[in-house]
C-alpha cells in the first residue's frame, strides 16, 4: 500500500479542486526532522492546461475563445468546481441533442453552483454530465501526475480539496479516470509507481493547518 512507500524524510505534495485548484509542496530538514514539515505555497493551479484527447483539444479552444486568451488556459479553468461548469458547457454546445433540457434550465440557473449541478447528476449513465465528471477528473489526475513528477515527493501526494471527498468514485481504484491519467506520463511512467498516492476526505484540513502554525508559534513565544 501507499503507506508502506513513504519516506519519512521525503517532500510531500498536494493537489487540492475545489472552489479553485491549490498546490503546494512540504519539506523537512534532515538535519532537524522533529521540528516538523514546512509547507511553501504556489501557484500550480495556473499552470497551463494541457489536453489529452482531440475532444480536449477542442474544449481548449473552446475555453480559449470564451476567455478571451490568445496562447492558453489555467489547468484551474478545468480542474475545479467553475472548470467542471466549463466542460460541461462546452461539451452542450458540441452535442446540443445530447442535453438534458430540464438539468440544463438548472444549470443555467444555478449561478456560481453550476459544478454542484452538474456534479450531482454526473451518475446518470451516458449523460454529458458524466462525460463532464470523466474529463474534469482526467486532468485532475494528469495535473496531479505532472506535480509529482516535478516534486518526485517520496513523502506522498495528497489529493486534496472539496471535489476530492464528494467525487471520490471517479478518483480510487486502478481503472479510475483519475489513476489511469496520474500514471500516463510516457517513459517516466514507472517512477510514479514509487510516489504513495493518498486522497484526503476531510474537507478541514485548512483549519487544522492553521491550528498547527499556531501551536507553532505560540511555542517559539512561551517556551
Amino acid at each position: 500500500g501507499s503507506k508502506a512507500k513513504i519516506d519519512p524524510l521525503g517532500p510531500k505534495v498536494c493537489v487540492g479542486a475545489g472552489t479553485g485548484l491549490g498546490e503546494c509542496y512540504l519539506t523537512i530538514s534532515s538535519l532537524n526532522p522533529e521540528a516538523g514539515y514546512e509547507c511553501y505555497p504556489s501557484e500550480g493551479g495556473h499552470v497551463e492546461f494541457s489536453p489529452r484527447s482531440e475532444l480536449e483539444v477542442e474544449l481548449l479552444q473552446y475555453l480559449m475563445k470564451k476567455f478571451q486568451q490568445n496562447h492558453r488556459v489555467s489547468v484551474e479553468r478545468v480542474v475545479s468546481g467553475k472548470g467542471l461548469a466549463n466542460v460541461y458547457e462546452f461539451l452542450a454546445q458540441k452535442f446540443p441533442h445530447r442535453v438534458d433540457k430540464a438539468i440544463h434550465a438548472e444549470f443555467l440557473e444555478a449561478g456560481d453552483m453550476q459544478g454542484a449541478v452538474v456534479g450531482k447528476n454526473a451518475g446518470i449513465r451516458g449523460s454529458l454530465m458524466e462525460q463532464a465528471m470523466t474529463i474534469m477528473v482526467g486532468s485532475y489526475g494528469s495535473e496531479a501526475g505532472s506535480a509529482a513528477l516535478k516534486f518526485i515527493p517520496t513523502g506522498g501526494i495528497f489529493i486534496t480539496g472539496g471535489l476530492t471527498p464528494k467525487n471520490i468514485r471517479y478518483i480510487e481504484g486502478k481503472d479510475s479516470p483519475f489513476l489511469k491519467a496520474f500514471f500516463d506520463k510516457g517513459r517516466v511512467s514507472p517512477l510514479l509507481n514509487s510516489i504513495p498516492v493518498f486522497a484526503v476526505m476531510n474537507e478541514a484540513i485548512g483549519l487544522r493547518g492553521a491550528r498547527v502554525c499556531a501551536m507553532r508559534e505560540f511555542k517559539s513565544l512561551c517556551c
